[in-house]
This record gives structure tokens, sequence and C-alpha cells, in this order.
């Protein structure tokens, strides 16, 4: 939600270290930073800026941090992690650096900090069991631990568990840098760095098989927050409410990343919490820019949308398309006059549709066919993985996303009709996307909850069946009748308690299909 209008240096001594055959300078004493874009920007934030400008704002802990205490305080920790992990000339080299801090000002430091040695940031999520943080430590192949001391006890115990003997507290309490936290601000020295090193791993969701690791460079990621500031028009006045999962790409580069980058400020809740939400959105000062959510479903009802709109005083809801992988492919227009059910190719984002047998049909109205996309914001590769990332690329090098969609009568517009694998029902001879028939159930007043899915059927292939609940299946069809093609309508209801989602929120249908069984 955006108001009116939406949603001098300390040198020390000088090494050289070689990763991958390039030489890389490095500094072991901590007073520098690398010379990445994204360090490039907080400085020059924290360098133009009045010192009391607020890069953070940690809810939980009720602490403001500037930019300039931001950059004091990774310094700081950097020099820590160099010296504690045992770093050979000042850099990691692109080891694993796993990481368990809750929402707030220490899991930014942690994370840059991770980024300005030159390690690869495995963020964990505080909500996982043991079991599930010991299968990402050990299939990263992480070297160090990073925590926060509420989950130091579980760190503890899982490092242990992992054969990993580098664990380090990062606490609020460390002293800070200060001589760069100070009103007359000195700008750190820059280390020359390489922006195609790996940066990051994130886990997917892990719906078909164990979760795999998606390695994104530096050079991925600048390319996927520039991309974002320049779309969505991101600038120092903005302030967002984060409450997003910080394990997922939404919430790392979505609403954190974009918005330090451009200068402007993240109030961070430990999660989302709708009575906390609510209360801060309906602050009397009401200085908030920027909100985002994941939506229980993939195309955002339009109940929901007008509901919205009215308590929100007019704010009209932006809807993107994006996956680990890409990270934003797509997204609606930003003019709220422009913003209609399909979305347009974010900048420096290439988008085609190709058809069951092979041919580019990106230019073929109203004919599905798999999204496929190139640009330099897309992954490097699966961590460990190579047959599986030869799998999902072309030979002439676009990612496979296994998403359905359509283009439009409108130039280089596309409709996003879901995943190849599990919301495309093969119905006799038609192909029918599971999210059309959710979306026109959801505008029914009586329906909060549904999940539409195809059941095999001898006769014909698949019979569309829902999952929801206050109506019976003939009422459901009598609706759907009003809205729906016949062969769309479900022939088959269940009423289940709950739908099952994963993580990011999102409805496990492959789970779903097991309770029609």
């Amino acid at each position: 939600m955006r108001k009116s209008r939406l949603l001098v240096h300390h040198l020390g001594t000088r090494k050289s270290s070689f990763v991958n055959g390039r030489s890389y300078n490095s500094y072991n004493n901590g007073d520098c930073l690398p010379s990445l874009p994204l360090f490039k920007q907080v400085i020059g934030h924290a360098a133009s800026q009045v010192s009391e400008k607020k890069a953070i704002i940690d809810f939980q802990a009720g602490t403001r941090h500037s930019y300039r205490q931001l950059i004091s305080d990774v310094m700081k920790f950097r020099k820590r992690l160099l010296e504690e992990s045992g770093a050979v000339g000042g850099d990691l080299n692109e080891a694993r650096v796993v990481f368990l801090c809750p929402s707030g000002y220490e899991y930014v430091v942690a994370q840059w900090s991770i980024w300005s040695t030159g390690g690869i940031a495995v963020p964990l999520c505080t909500a996982h069991p043991p079991p599930e943080l010991l299968y990402y430590i050990n299939d990263s192949r992480a070297s160090v631990f990073v925590t926060h001391p509420e989950f130091h006890d579980l760190a503890r115990d899982i490092a242990k568990d992992a054969g990993i003997d580098k664990l380090l507290v990062i606490d609020r309490k460390d002293q800070k840098c200060d001589h760069y936290d100070s009103h007359e601000f000195e700008k750190p020295r820059l280390i020359p760095t390489d922006i195609y090193r790996r940066a990051m791993i994130i886990y997917t969701s892990g719906t078909s098989g164990k979760p795999k690791g998606v390695v994104s460079t530096h050079a991925n990621l600048t390319a996927q927050v520039k991309s974002l500031v320049d779309a969505w028009r991101y600038t120092e006045k903005d302030k967002i409410l984060h409450v997003l999962p910080l394990h997922h790409l939404h919430g790392i580069l979505n609403a954190l990343t974009c918005t330090l980058y451009a200068g402007g400020t993240v109030e961070m809740m430990p999660k989302f919490d709708a009575s906390e939400v609510w209360n801060r959105l309906m602050k009397p000062e009401r200085d908030l820019t920027l909100f985002m959510a994941v939506p229980t479903i993939y195309s955002l009802p339009v109940i929901t949308r007008n509901e919205w709109k009215e308590i929100s005083g007019g704010q009209i809801l932006l809807e993107r398309y994006g996956m680990s992988e890409i990270g934003m492919g797509l997204s609606h227009e930003y003019e709220v006059e422009k913003r209609y059910e399909e979305s347009v190719p974010l900048p420096g984002v290439q988008v085609r549709l190709i058809s069951e047998d092979g041919k580019d049909i990106t230019d073929t109205l109203e004919k599905p066919g798999e999204l496929q996309i190139k640009g330099p914001g897309v992954f490097k590769e699966y961590w460990n993985k190579p047959a599986a990332t030869s799998k999902e690329f072309t030979e002439d090098g676009w990612f496979k996303t296994g998403d359905v969609a359509i283009k439009t009568d409108k130039e280089k517009v596309f409709k996003i009709h879901g995943r190849s694998s599990i919301d495309i029902i093969k119905s006799g001879a038609y192909k029918i996307s599971a999210l059309e028939v959710e979306y026109e159930l959801l505008s029914h007043p009586n329906i909060l909850e549904v999940a539409v899915i195809g059941i095999e059927d001898h006769e014909w292939g698949q019979k569309v069946a829902a999952l929801e609940s206050k109506l019976d299946l003939k009422q459901l069809r009598e609706f759907c009748k009003t809205k729906l093609a016949s062969y769309k309508v479900p022939t088959m209801l269940k009423v289940v308690d709950e739908l099952p989602r994963n993580a990011m929120g999102k409805v496990n249908k492959r789970e779903l299909i097991k309770v029609f069984e």
C-alpha cells in the first residue's frame, strides 16, 4: 500500500586471494566493504542523509537503526566473522554460512555481513523443526553457523549434529564502529569484488521431492532489485511494514532489500499477526507507504480486492508473478488505472510461450503454452545438482517455469493459468485452468477458501473437483454455471476443515488429491 500512489578511509593490510581463477583484494581488519551495488548504494544513503534517517525499525526489540549504524554494525560483525571462521586472506571464498535470526535488525546485519565477507548466505526459517533445518545445513555443506541469542540453544544442538564447530551469536549488545556512526560520517573503503560470485542459497518449498537449493549470484540479486525498484518506483520516502518470511525471496528481496536499496525505511515485525498489522496500519500518522503479503491463492479474487480498496481508503492491490529461480518475472502495471487481471514482464525480463509440441507461440493470442523466462535475474544453478539444473533450462538458455500462460489481446500482456503439473486439468478434449475456476468461485459471498484440482477419471481423464466449505455440490454447480462454461464446472466436492499449505502459505494440492482417494 502506498499513500497517495499505492503500493575518508581506514586502511588495513591488503592481501590477495584466488577464487575460480580470479583474484580478489581483501582486508583483514574489517574496516571496508565490497564494491557491490548494494553496499555502494547504502553507503551513499548514509553519506547523504541526516544521521537520524532510519533504515530499520525493529518492532519486537523496540529499536530504531540508521543507515550509518547499519553500515557500522555490518563492518563490526564482518570483522568478527572473518576472524572466528578462520577465513584465509580475509575472504570466505563462497563458503556457505547458515543463519537463524528472527525478522529484525540482527537478521539484516547477519545477512549483509556474510555477503561482505565473500560467503554464501543460507537463511533458515525460525519456524522449521530441527530435522528440516539439519537437512538445509547438510545439503548446503555449511561450515559456519550464525544465530541470534533467542535461538542459541537450538542452533548449538543443530550445529553439533551437523558437525559445525563455528557457531557465532550475533547480539545487539555488540559495540559499534563508532567512527562510522558519528555525525561526521566517513565512508568505508570499498574492496574490488566480482559481482558474479555466488551470494545466496534459497531452498524451494519442496512440493515434489526434497527441496532444492536455488543459487543466486550478486549479479542476479542486483538485477532483480533494480528491476523492481524501477517498475514499482521505490524511493527514499518509502516506509514498508515487513511481515513476510525471510527465508524466501519475496521477503528478502521485494520487501527488505529493495526498500533499503532505494533509501527507505523497513519496519520489521517478527511474523504476521493480523491484529498487530491492523493496529499498525490504522495508526493516526498513516506513515506507511508499502505493505506486502502472500495471497492464499495465485489469483486474488475480486471480492477481496474490492474489500481491500474500501477499507484502505482507495488502495488497489498490485499482484506479481515470481519464483525462487527467477525473482519476479511479471507484474501488474504500476499505474492504478492500467491494472487488470493480466500482467506484463518486468524490466530486464524476457518472456516467451512454448506449446506442447515445442513451438514458440508468444505472438499467438489466447493459446496456452509454457511460460519461459530469460534475463540477468535468473538464478545460476541448483546447489550441487547439475543434472536438475540442466533439466530446467532449454538448449538456448531459457528457464522453464513449469507454469502455463496465455497472451491476451493486449500487447506484451500475459495471464497465468497455473502449474502445468497440478493447475491444468485435462478433462475430455479440454484443458481447464484450476486458477480460473477458483477465481470465479471466490466471487461467491459464502466462499472464503477454495481449491480446485483434477481427479483421475477413466472416462474423462480428469474430473474437476473442488474443496471448500459453506455450500453443497448442487449450490456450487448452480453458481458456477452462471460464471463458467459447463465443462469447467466442478462435478465433485469435498468439505475440509482446512486446506494444507506450505511454509509460504500456498495450498498443497498434491496433498488435497489424497482426500478423494
